[in-house]
């Protein structure tokens, strides 16, 4: 490198002394190899260096070729020189010593706020706040400490924010769903961290709200189901529970006034009932009654769940029919045709000629006053 160009690159001006400079040819040096030190990336790092490195060859090239001007009193010159060197020495020892100590401060802020913005990304918040605690300790009232800390506060207002964000979807999105206790419980998270924030404090005013209206609902339509099936005593059941929980609940009295009404009906169908049943048993001879048999399911049909009724059905169901012809059936063929085992077919007076095939335990009688002739083919 030419002597010009070293000038150049050390901000010499033509005629200025390079020796007037030394120190700020060192600040200039610490600061480019903080620079290295501090670099965001391997490229500007390597970009460094090299300034780093073309800036000391400068240094070399211009301070390097500083000669002392001899003096012809050479015992004056001597002793100068000695006295020279020697502050020189100590003085060297002490700046270097100071720059030690600085660069050391400067390695140190360094490293701990790389720390710091790295635990500020993490959301490590501890370890952030311990980062820029020791900044502060060591360089009290430095402006990087202080704007880590706010970093930190940011960070945390931010994160927070974020929670009662999620939070709130979370539990709006239970609450949809009818999930009454997942909802109630993410709007109380929300309140443990912020006790201010109103939009939790009114979800968790609705939820409680649709929850009760949620409960009432069913227990309305407990009893309405009970009361379509004719189940009163549960539809009763039920609509103690609700007038329990929601005294002034208007559908109360319109339920109950339904329950009476069909208790009433339910005692008239069980009072005919009970006389069709009557009348039935009147006919009750030990043959079989068509009339009877039709009053005792009609018994049945208004309460279906009596065994007196049910047992009296099925007996007299099972007597024998008396089938008549012509009355009933027009030929003999026909009435046996629709007769069952046990049933007795009556046939009137007359002469009757035809084939006849009995397939089951069955009784053919004539008048019993006689007239009734059947004649088969041969």
């Amino acid at each position: 490198m030419k002597n010009s160009e070293a000038r150049k690159t050390l901000g010499l001006a033509p005629g200025e002394k390079p020796s007037a400079f030394l120190s700020d040819f060192d600040e200039t040096r610490e600061y480019k190899q903080e620079l290295i030190n501090n670099a965001p990336s391997e490229e500007l790092k390597f970009r460094y260096q090299q300034e780093l490195l073309e800036y000391e060859a400068a240094l070399r090239v211009v301070v390097g070729k500083q000669k002392l001007r001899p003096n012809t009193d050479f015992i004056v010159v001597l002793l100068l020189i000695c006295s020279l060197c020697t502050a020189g020495w100590w003085g060297y020892q002490w700046h270097q010593n100071e720059w030690y100590v600085e660069m050391k401060v400067k390695s140190d802020i360094s490293e701990l706020r790389a720390a710091g913005l790295s635990a500020v990304t993490a959301r490590q918040w501890a370890k952030a706040e311990q980062a820029y605690k020791q900044i502060e300790a060591i360089s009290p009232g430095s402006q990087l400490a202080a704007n880590g800390f706010l970093a930190i506060k940011k960070g945390k207002a931010e994160e927070l924010n974020q929670q009662i964000f999620y939070a709130l979807g979370e539990s709006q999105a239970a609450l949809e769903a009818g999930r009454w206790d997942e909802a109630a419980d993410l709007a109380k998270s929300v309140i443990a961290i912020a006790p201010e924030n109103e939009i939790a404090q009114r979800k968790l005013l609705i939820i409680i709200r649709e929850r009760k209206k949620q409960e009432l609902l069913v227990m309305m339509s407990a009893v309405s189901d009970a009361l379509d099936s004719g189940d009163l005593a549960t539809a009763k059941k039920a609509l103690a529970t609700l007038r329990e929980r929601d005294p002034k609940n208007a559908n109360i009295s319109i339920f109950a006034d339904t329950i009476e009404t069909q208790e009433y009906e339910i005692r008239m169908r069980h009072e005919k009932a009970e006389a069709l049943y009557q009348q039935a048993l009147e006919l009750d001879n030990g043959e079989y009654s068509a009339e009877a048999v039709l009053l005792l399911e009609e018994a049945s049909r208004l309460r279906p769940k009596s065994a007196k009724i049910m047992g009296t059905y099925k007996k007299m169901g099972a007597y024998a029919r008396a089938l008549r012809v012509p009355q009933d059936y027009a030929t003999i063929p026909d009435a046996i045709a629709a007769a069952r085992p046990r049933d007795i077919i009556r046939v009137a007076p007359g002469k009757y000629k035809l084939p006849i095939y009995i397939d089951r335990p069955i009784k053919l009688s004539g008048n019993p006053e006689g007239g009734t002739i059947i004649e088969l083919p041969a």
